[in-house]
This record gives structure tokens, sequence and C-alpha cells, in this order.
């Protein structure tokens, strides 16, 4: 059986597991394992890491036996401040993942990695994997967003150049049907005038 030291603690809101209820370790198809709180409270249902959709039915309780570090009390370790400061930032990235988009949204998310990379300057390699890693797909999704922009600015310009083709077929075939018109007007016209001797 599993065994969950009382200092594990969800990726995402930081709080240690428990034998029952929200805080309840679950795992999801990709793999990754939070707590059943917050797997409830994704919206979209995606792996805030690996953004693998699931199913809500597809989310198991992790069977585990929880026991305290040796020599430690029941609460586990105090976390560092840099521990809580990445904790909340990568709180903040996953509320940044699964935002609606708006017009401020890359902003934010490019202000969120500035911070993420303070505070991962002077850091061992090895510190602070999860954060390092939801920094890259923050990456990630900035480029998406900047590239969806791109996209739409575009699409955007397309459709008015559609547009005004569109127009301009139109003018053209109102002036073909007026020169057809003057052509006929003018044949008439020089056949009805009467020839000189």
């Amino acid at each position: 059986m599993l065994t969950v030291l009382s200092s594990s603690t969800c990726d995402i809101c930081a709080r240690t597991y428990k034998p029952d209820g929200a805080r309840t370790p679950s795992v999801i198809p990709c793999g990754h394992i939070l707590c059943r709180g917050c797997l409830s409270n994704l919206d979209p249902r995606a792996c805030p890491f690996c953004r693998v959709p699931f199913q809500w039915e597809s989310v198991k309780k992790v069977h585990c036996e929880f026991r305290a570090l040796p020599g430690s009390s029941s609460r586990g370790p105090v976390a560092s401040d840099k521990e809580q400061r990445a904790t909340k930032l990568e709180r903040r990235i996953v509320t940044a993942l699964n935002a609606p988009k708006d017009p401020e949204l890359i902003a934010k998310c490019e202000r969120l990695v500035g911070k993420v990379h303070e505070l991962l300057m002077g850091c061992r390699e090895e510190q602070f994997p999860t954060l390092r890693a939801q920094l890259r797909t923050l990456q990630l999704h900035v480029e998406h967003l900047e590239l969806l922009e791109e996209y739409d600015a575009v699409r955007a310009k397309y459709l008015r150049q559609k547009e005004v083709t569109k127009e301009v077929k139109r003018d053209l075939t109102v002036a073909e049907d007026e020169v057809e018109d003057l052509t006929a007007k003018l044949q008439r016209a020089t056949l009805s005038k009467p020839r000189r001797r």
C-alpha cells in the first residue's frame, strides 16, 4: 500500500492530504495526483500540469496509509518563505491557465512569468520542480495566446478583404452591364443613322 507522509501536499492548493473528504488524494488518467477538492474545481476538466482532459468518472481515490515523518510533529514541517511564495505562484499559474480569454490575459501571464523567474533566480536546478514545469506550461500558454491573437487579426483582415473583393466584383458586374447597354445603344444609333451618298 502507498504511504503518504504528513507533509505530503496537493500541488494546487498546497494543503496536506487527508484520508477522507475534499483533501483525499485522487489520481486522474494522466497519472497526476491532486486533492479531490481541487480536481472538482477544475474547469475545463483537464490536468493543470499536462493539460490532458479527463472525465470526473475517471477520477480514482488513491488508497494509502497516512503516516507522520519520524521525529516530526503531525502538522509537518513549516515551509520556508520561498516555498510559500512558490506555492502561491503555482496556484496563480493554475488560475491563469484556466482563466477565460480577455484582452489583459497575455500581459497578466507575462507578469506572472517574470515573478516566477524572479523567485527561481539563485535556486538550485532541482528546487521547485512543479513550479518549473508549470512555468514552461505557462510560457507555452502565452505563446498560444499570442498566436491566437495574431490569427484573429489576420482572419479579420482576410474577411474585410473578402468583403471588399465582393463589392469590387459587384461594381465590376454593374459596370460590365452598363458597357454592354451603351455598346448596344451605340450600335443601334449607328445602324439607324441615314447614310450619305
